[in-house]
Parts: structure tokens; C-alpha cells; sequence
């Protein structure tokens, strides 16, 4: 990696269960959240914005669009694990599911797709940005399932996963140059 890349995990998700999960939004509060970090320095200098194509990471993404007058570019590869068309699962079942896959990582329940395949699909996203530029700082909005399974992967962590993925916060982000984490998401 030769960029300076911010990982920022979206906003507070305003759940509903009339919608796929890919087109929820973000609750009231989620704004001020964001708001907020647009006064963190790490954020000054952006050079360029991309996100997931999913609706929470792009309005999450919108005050660093208004305020460094950079477009935010969606790229197919940083969503989520995709999970297919099934039902909102309760909370219970999400969290066992979840524990499963962070231990299992070619799981693939439910016809979701695999922890395995959405890692190496997010870092394919994630290289072929880097190689696209150079020497810049870019932004990237995404989700908490891939960012934990990214910094984990980069941080050589292989057990404890769910315990990560669990104390990631919304809006949380990190910062990773050469692929060396000068932040962790977590912290």
C-alpha cells in the first residue's frame, strides 16, 4: 500500500425489517455522530471518498462530501456480507450466526456468503484502489462485519474475532498506511 487509507465503519443503523437490509438508513442521531468527526484532524486532507453501495455507508459518507468538497465514489466489493434475501433475524439468532461465521470462515448459512469470500472480496476493493492512486489520503466508508475481518487479518489476530466484531462501535475507524495499522478500528 502506498496510500493512507481511513476505514470508518457507517453510522448508527436505523433497523427495519419492511426493508432489505442493504436499504436501511441511519437513525436521527447517527448525524451529530458524524458531525463530530468531521473535527478529528485525521480526517483533514482527504483526497478522495469511497464507500460501499449500500444506503448507510453513503449517508454516512455525505458531511465529509459537503465539507472537504470531495465526490464520494461507491464501490462494489466494500459492502457488507451479503446476505442473500433472508429475513431480519432476531437478535439472538443474528449474534449466534454471526459467532459461527466468525469461527467458521467458510460458513455460508442461510445463503449468505461466506466471512472467507467477503474478506478476499473487500481486499481485492481495497487493492485495486491502492494501485489506482498514489500517495493519497482516502476515506473509505464501510461496514463492521469486513472492517473487523480486515483489521484482524492485518493484525494477524485468528481467534477472538466476535469479541472485536462486538466491541466495534458506529463510526469507529482506522487508519492503515503499508498495510501497517497506525490505528486499530477497535481502539
Amino acid at each position: 500500500m502506498n496510500n493512507v487509507f481511513i476505514f470508518l465503519r457507517h453510522a448508527q443503523t436505523l433497523k427495519n425489517p419492511n426493508l432489505p437490509v442493504v436499504d436501511w438508513g441511519l437513525t436521527d442521531e447517527a448525524q451529530l455522530v458524524v458531525e463530530g468527526l468531521l473535527k478529528h484532524e485525521v480526517f483533514e486532507g482527504l483526497d478522495f471518498i469511497f464507500t460501499s453501495t449500500e444506503n448507510k455507508a453513503k449517508k454516512t459518507a455525505e458531511p465529509f462530501v459537503e465539507l472537504f468538497r470531495v465526490k464520494a465514489e461507491e464501490i462494489a466489493g466494500l459492502e457488507e456480507i451479503k446476505r442473500g434475501k433472508s429475513l431480519m433475524l432476531s437478535d439472538k439468532d443474528f449474534l449466534e450466526l454471526k459467532t459461527r461465521m466468525f469461527e467458521d470462515f467458510s460458513l455460508a448459512p442461510n445463503g449468505w456468503e461466506s466471512s472467507s469470500s467477503a474478506l478476499a472480496r473487500f481486499e481485492d476493493s481495497v487493492s485495486e484502489l491502492d494501485q489506482r492512486y498514489k500517495n493519497k489520503k482516502i476515506l473509505i466508508v464501510s461496514h463492521g462485519t469486513v472492517l473487523t475481518l480486515y483489521f484482524a487479518k492485518l493484525l494477524q489476530i485468528n481467534n477472538n474475532i466476535m469479541q472485536r466484531w462486538q466491541g466495534l462501535k458506529f463510526c469507529s475507524y482506522g487508519v492503515v498506511e503499508n498495510n501497517e495499522v497506525l490505528k486499530d478500528i477497535i481502539k
